[in-house]
């Protein structure tokens, strides 16, 4: 198993944030940008409704594509 120092780390996440701020489409960036930001895959993220958000709590519940429970996350 590879070990990552938090120089690389941060190396990978300022290239993620070049190619995500690159992106033409507004809605396929806001989408990229989520699955950044509250780390969940893409299945996960496009089954998200409006009810799995909080606002007050600034937090959405993540429903997990492969079978687990599901999660909760901070925005």
């Amino acid at each position: 198993m590879r070990k990552w120092t938090c120089s690389q780390i941060y190396g990978q996440m300022e290239e993620v944030n070049a190619v995500v701020s690159g992106i033409p489409s507004k809605t396929i960036g806001t989408f990229c940008l989520l699955l950044k930001e509250i780390g969940c895959r893409p299945g996960e993220a496009w089954m998200a409704e409006w009810t799995d958000i909080d606002l007050s709590r600034n937090t959405i519940v993540i429903r997990p594509e492969k079978g687990s429970r599901n999660r909760g996350t901070e925005v």
